[in-house]
């Protein structure tokens, strides 16, 4: 008899905890969508797009102005002494270099600003979700992709999405 309330014991305890973990609310969101749907999120892809395409538009003139170059002194090899020859090519391969410089420098500042300005939005975000998980007693927000199967109510992305749209409409990118 007691080997049997031993082993009652036993599995109760280990059936337990489960019954606890069920009463806990989880629901998932997709964060890439949030990032790329809501207002805010276009503001920021049209800004950075515009901001790339103008950057873009001034150094394919520099790079066509160097290409110019690059022809004049190939052309004026056979015309120049070779010291002056390799002076010009010096000069110009260290405008080369200053082009290249700089066209690092203002790709690493488009993708600062990205990562700044997505940064904003991910801590609005956060703020909505703060808000959502209290109002709704919701224990666990799970990104979308690290979902494999889940029920269609348990996807919040929709409603952020609503909160977020009627929060922040645009974020300006600095």
């Amino acid at each position: 008899m007691n080997f049997k309330n031993l082993l009652t014991f036993l599995i109760l305890i280990l059936i337990y905890p489960n019954f606890i973990k069920a009463d806990e609310k989880i629901v998932f969101i997709d964060i890439k969508h949030l990032m790329n749907n809501s207002l805010a999120g276009k503001s920021i892809n049209d800004q950075l797009t515009e901001q790339n395409k103008i950057i873009n538009n001034n150094f394919k003139k520099k790079e066509n102005d160097l290409k110019t170059e690059e022809s004049t002194i190939i052309a004026q090899k056979n015309v120049l002494d070779e010291n002056q020859y390799d002076n010009k090519i010096k000069l110009f391969k260290t405008k080369v270099l200053k082009y290249n410089q700089n066209k690092k420098d203002a790709n690493n500042e488009i993708k600062k600003k990205q990562i700044n300005a997505r940064s904003s939005l991910i801590n609005s975000l956060n703020k909505i979700l703060s808000e959502y998980t209290k109002s709704n007693s919701i224990s666990i927000i799970i990104s979308k992709e690290d979902v494999v199967l889940g029920k269609s109510e348990l996807d919040i992305t929709n409603y952020v999405l609503q909160e977020l749209d009627s929060k922040i409409k645009k974020i300006i990118i600095k």
